[in-house]
């Protein structure tokens, strides 16, 4: 019963499978017809659509047969294991019985129940893919695109059930049909893009109609009005032409107008060869970042040609250049158009302090500065360039070395001024607190030295004479007063040449070490006279002696229309001013117009006054005997030459010294 129900539904569903297998047929639509209209006639079969609804009948068959025996073998087996259950148990022989007949009938009716799930599923896919073919054949992209997701689910199926062939085939339907259902999209969008392109292009023939009719019923009018138009123009564009022009900027600069922008580009590269030659620096100007252009409508603006951009660009002090500055210890001292030119201006510097004038043999082992010295690219501008003259006088002369100068006994204002190449009146405005005729001993003398920016240190070894310092043999001798000296004999030096080497910084000697020596002559020791006889009282003896050795050269009285004081007794600088009689110094120092003087009074109301001494040798205060030596004949304050103006003063008034000595 179960096999003929089985027949009958195989029968029914291969005679359902020969009436749907109709003739199949190719949709063609004319060129006016839509590719997706439902009432396109048929002419030729499908072959993809004919496949798919083949492979589709052919699976749900094989299903089928495949499933059958495997639920009969299942129900068997089942019905043996209750049957050898039955058999273990003596009141179990029945129940096996029971068992084996209801697992046949199990089997017989999941057989026939699967045969009839088999069949109505066949009958629904086959109903289904019908009117999917149906709808297809009518050219449907939707029907199409159902008919390709229906084969790739079938062919994934295929693959996990590990029928190769069968997923191939059910792939390469799917793919064909979504093939299809793209090309039938495709048409469809191109045919609805046609009506539209059809609607517009009806639309502007229309207007264009409706023009060329309004034209020709009023020629005359139109050809007037396209003449005035075109003439307005040519008009508009030669007014536009006359008053365009363009800015042309250097930087951000605006330097001139021009009507085209190739003439200053033609230019620029002229410009940096001519400004190089010109100031003998690397200038170069690039035209796309230097150069910038601003469209302008001028009237009355003079136009730029060739010679007034190169003039304009020649003579502009902010062109971008490549400079070298003289960097020391990280600051920038000058910045110079060449390295050639720094490194030159530096050999200056130091050649300012290598090339001596004093014939002495010397080998230089190092030539440098005390500082980090260092010539550097940079990016200037032009009028930054600075003259190499210029700036050698500059880092020669550039800074101010303040020194401390401590005065000593019997120096002077101007024998420091002297001593440090200064003038007593620049001495005197470093230090206007210093009275020079109150200067003391131990007093702090301001200094100041120009000196370079840059510190020249040089090693050298040199060869040189060198004095050999002579002895001093002392003599005693009662026809000096205890305290005096006198050189009986002059002592001479010797002389030895010294190899040394020696650093110097700016030409002064910070160090030196002694390589070698020779002597080349023994010095002859000098030989001092001692006086022993008893100083005399420190008191006035009554009368005066000369004051020192000399001539005659003005005398008492009136002189060039006033009246001279005193005596003038002139003699060489440096001879031995001596007291003409015993007393106390009551004033040491500058005195004006008689430059550095010495009063001592001797008591009974006399004194005596010696000027123009060029050192003192006492203070105020000290107590001085007759014939001690208290100063040194000078030329300081209003001298025509040195001499010693001596005075004698009885009872304050002024007498003529002649008299008294």
């Amino acid at each position: 019963m179960t096999g003929k129900r089985y027949v009958r539904r195989t029968t029914n569903m291969i005679t359902y499978k020969s009436s749907i297998n109709i003739k199949k047929t190719k949709i063609l639509a004319s060129r006016d017809d839509k590719p997706c209209d439902s009432s396109m006639r048929r002419e030729q079969p499908s072959p993809v659509i004919d496949q798919a609804v083949d492979r589709v009948f052919a699976f749900f068959g094989k299903a089928r047969r495949a499933s059958e025996p495997a639920l009969k073998k299942a129900g068997v087996f089942f019905a043996y294991c209750l049957g050898g259950l039955a058999v273990c148990g003596r009141g179990l022989a029945r129940a096996a019985a029971l068992a084996k007949a209801w697992a046949l009938r199990a089997a017989g009716a999941a057989a026939r129940g699967a045969g009839w799930l088999m069949g109505s599923a066949s009958h629904i896919a086959g109903g289904l893919l019908a009117r999917l073919r149906a709808a297809a054949e009518s050219g449907s992209p939707a029907a199409l695109w159902a008919i390709a997701a229906f084969s790739g689910i079938a062919g994934l199926c295929g693959l996990a059930g590990r029928k190769a062939r069968a997923a191939y085939m059910w792939s390469k339907a799917a793919l064909k049909a979504a093939a299809l259902a793209t090309g039938r999209t495709a048409a469809c969008a191109a045919l609805a893009a046609a009506k539209g392109l059809k609607a517009a292009g009806g639309a502007l023939a229309r207007c264009w109609d409706a023009v060329c009719a309004f034209f020709e019923r009023h020629k005359r009018a139109t050809a007037a009005a396209l003449c005035t138009v075109f003439a307005l123009a040519l008009c508009a564009v030669g007014v536009i032409n006359h008053y365009s022009a363009y800015e042309y900027m250097y930087n951000g600069k605006p330097l001139g107008f021009v009507k085209d922008k190739d003439i200053v580009y033609s230019t620029v590269g002229l410009v940096g060869d001519k400004l190089s030659e010109a100031y003998e620096a690397q200038i170069k100007i690039d035209p796309q970042k230097d150069i910038s252009f601003r469209r302008v409508y001028v009237s009355g603006e003079k136009m730029d040609g060739h010679e007034d951009v190169l003039h304009h660009l020649t003579y502009m002090k902010d062109m971008k250049v490549t400079g070298y500055a003289i960097v020391a210890d990280g600051e920038k001292l000058a910045v110079l158009d060449s390295a050639e030119t720094a490194e030159a201006l530096l050999g200056t510097v130091k050649d300012q302090y290598t090339e001596g004038a004093d014939g002495v043999e010397r080998e230089y082992k190092s030539i440098g500065f005390a500082e980090n010295v260092q010539i550097k690219e940079v990016d200037t501008k032009l009028a930054n360039l600075e003259d190499p003259d210029t700036v050698l006088d500059y880092i020669l002369t550039g800074a101010v070395e303040q020194q401390v100068h401590v005065v000593v006994k019997g120096e002077t204002l101007s024998d420091i001024a002297k001593a440090n190449g200064l003038k007593t009146a620049e001495l005197m405005q470093l230090n206007p607190e210093i009275v020079p005729e109150r200067m003391q001993i131990g007093a702090e003398v301001k200094l100041e030295r120009i000196v370079p920016l840059v510190t020249v240190e040089t090693v050298e070894v040199a060869s040189y004479l060198e004095p050999v310092p002579y002895g001093i043999v002392y003599e005693d001798t009662s026809a000096m007063y205890q305290g005096e000296q006198t050189v009986k004999l002059a002592g001479t030096n010797g002389e030895r040449r010294v190899t040394a080497e020696i650093t110097k910084q700016n030409g002064f000697e910070t160090g030196k070490k002694e390589l070698e020596s020779m002597t080349l002559a023994e010095p002859s020791s000098q030989v001092v006279l001692v006086g022993t006889k008893a100083v005399p009282p420190l008191i006035g003896l009554g009368y005066f002696e000369y004051p020192t050795r000399g001539r005659l050269s003005s005398r008492f009285g009136m002189r060039w229309g006033r009246h001279h004081n005193g005596i003038d007794l002139a003699s060489p600088s440096g001879t031995a001013i001596r007291a003409a009689d015993g007393g106390k110094v009551v004033f040491s120092g500058w005195n004006g117009a008689l430059g550095y003087t010495v009063i001592i009074d001797h008591g009974a109301n006399r004194e005596t006054l010696y000027g123009h001494c060029s050192k003192l040798l006492v203070s105020k205060g000290d107590k001085v005997y007759q014939g001690q030596h208290i100063a040194n004949v000078g030329n300081t304050g209003n001298s025509t030459g040195p001499h010693l103006h001596f005075e004698v003063h009885i009872n304050g008034t002024p007498k003529n010294p002649l008299n008294y000595l």
